[in-house]
């Protein structure tokens, strides 16, 4: 969504850990991000960020506005520096806006669009999705290298159904640079709580993608999410435990059990995940 706070509003956040890639060959960089929001007068909102890594560092900055009963809109440019596997360094922007509105009825509107404005644009996971263990090359070579994002729009819609729960519909398609190539995907989602206590999530989408000489390929991703607290809704530092599984039809199923919570007064969040892959063990 977009990001709108009120005057004098402070939030940020800081987080640092270990980038494991769905491969099992490629490399377990440390990663560390860091993002802050001030809302000011005028129902505006500034706000900025970092990432870094080996081989990667990004910076962000942007600006939110409140439209009042027109929902909020905000928008921010990127900048990043990346050196991907047997290639030089490069740079690149990638610009992005979004937008978002709540109606009465309970109907919620969001809707996105990134444009990269050269080729040097990299994202975290792409870059480092191309360092791989020394007694693996991981397919990349200074000849080869995946297709670069051109643009990027999506859109949601999610409505309320009261105590029977959300119901929520999605869509998103993306070009590539110098290429016909193309991906659209679109899928829908529903999610409830059950006896009062166990939040339950299940959303279905279709990927499909048409390569260069026009060919098309479709994938089929199934999720379930589940939450339970163990400690009761009114504790100062709430504790939960979490399941999720996400299925593809053409690939593995990924289980990832979790818990997370509260500490120092709901002022501290931590979460912690393992996550087991069928036929692969476990790979976080």
């Amino acid at each position: 969504p977009a990001i709108a706070l009120r005057q004098g509003y402070l939030k940020y956040s800081v987080a640092g850990g270990q980038y494991r890639s769905s491969s099992d060959h490629v490399r377990h960089s440390p990663v560390m991000s860091a993002e802050l929001m001030y809302g000011l007068p005028w129902n505006l909102t500034v706000y900025g960020g970092i990432q870094t890594a080996e081989h990667y560092q990004s910076g962000s900055a942007g600006l939110g506005a409140m439209l009042g009963a027109w929902g909020a809109l905000s928008a921010d440019v990127t900048h990043a520096r990346s050196q991907w596997y047997g290639d030089d360094t490069r740079t690149g922007q990638r610009w992005r806006v979004r937008y978002n509105e709540g109606l009465d009825s309970g109907t919620t509107l969001s809707m996105a669009s990134e444009e990269y404005d050269s080729e040097g644009y990299s994202s975290l996971s792409e870059t480092l999705n191309t360092w791989c263990e020394s007694d693996h090359p991981c397919g990349y070579s200074s000849v080869y290298r995946p297709l670069k994002q051109k643009s990027r729009t999506s859109v949601s819609l999610s409505q309320s159904l009261g105590e029977a729960g959300s119901l929520s519909l999605n869509g998103s398609r993306q070009t590539y640079r110098n290429d016909s190539s193309n991906g659209t995907s679109w899928g829908a989602g529903y999610s409830t709580m059950l006896w009062g206590r166990l939040v339950v999530s299940l959303d279905w989408s279709r990927n499909q993608n048409t390569d260069r000489q026009g060919r098309t390929s479709t994938d089929n991703l199934t999720s379930l999410y589940l939450s339970l607290p163990l400690s009761g809704w009114s504790s100062p530092n709430p504790v939960y435990a979490s399941y999720q599984m996400n299925g593809r039809s053409h690939g593995d199923t990924n289980h990832e059990l979790g818990m997370y919570g509260d500490t120092l007064n709901r002022r501290l969040h931590w979460n912690v995940r393992e996550r087991y892959r069928d036929g692969a063990g476990n790979d976080k």
